[in-house]
């Protein structure tokens, strides 16, 4: 991305709307080909990443539902991080390889490693319900659930998986389904869009970490969208701080 920021040069200085999306446009499937590991060109992303993993066309809509509803989420960290870079004036790609930074934390991006790990594991044993028991008999707790800013449920998975429930067949669905609602009933907890995600990609078949990488190039663009707000708003970002230590002594 660094060396592709060096090429475009001329055109990420240029803050007008056609620079920036054409630069928007390059970071997209420059992101889409790093996770697939495959060249992109101009076109819709979830019909490139269709052909690429081999789906039909039900599913490459799933995969399109997926990124729309990865896409923004207020001021999350790499989202605040990409529009505090662009209000420096830094370029585009300076302000998307920042916010690449923070999603890749365990509490942010890396999250949902966890969670699509923790789906496949429960999968693979076979019988979840039981698998499910004895996790909560030695005291762990399934992640994926739960949010503070969603005490009814966020309604991003809760979307995602509708639409997992309606396209995909039932036999395929139903250990998923299981899952949650046990989860529910336990805890309270309804599923987080990580743990939708996270059931596109086991049930699709997908590459492992393909829920991450769904949830990245989907965010990307709403990384892209603030940042361009950012700039048309000519405004720097600058949070004011209060003391609160300890005063000096006399």
């Amino acid at each position: 991305m660094v060396r592709m920021a060096a090429e475009d040069y001329g055109a990420h200085q240029d803050i007008t709307s056609p620079a920036m999306l054409r630069a928007g446009q390059r970071l997209l499937l420059a992101m889409a080909g790093a996770v697939t590991g495959k060249p992109m060109r101009p076109g819709p992303v979830h019909e490139q990443l269709a052909r690429i993993w081999r789906l039909n066309g039900t599913d490459a809509d799933i995969v399109r539902q997926s990124l729309v509803l990865s896409a923004d989420h207020e001021l999350n960290p790499s989202t605040y991080v990409a529009r505090c870079v662009a209000s420096t004036g830094a370029t585009l790609y300076s302000a998307i390889i920042a916010a690449l930074s923070s999603f890749s934390g365990p509490r942010h991006g890396g999250h949902i490693l966890r969670v699509e790990a923790m789906l496949a594991e429960l999968l693979a044993a076979g019988r979840v319900g039981t698998h499910i028991k004895e996790r909560w008999r030695r005291g762990e707790r399934l992640i994926g659930f739960g949010h503070p800013l969603y005490p009814e449920g966020d309604p991003r998975g809760r979307a995602l998986l509708k639409a997992l429930r309606e396209q995909l067949p039932k036999s395929k669905t139903a250990p998923v389904f299981e899952i949650a609602d046990m989860e529910f009933e336990q805890s309270g907890r309804a599923p987080l869009l990580d743990y939708a995600l996270a059931c596109t990609s086991l049930l699709l078949g997908l590459p492992v970490g393909s829920a991450q990488a769904l949830f990245l190039l989907g965010r990307s663009v709403g990384w892209i969208a603030h940042a361009l707000e950012q700039y048309s708003s000519r405004a720097i970002i600058r949070p004011c701080a209060r003391y609160v230590g300890p005063l000096p002594q006399s």
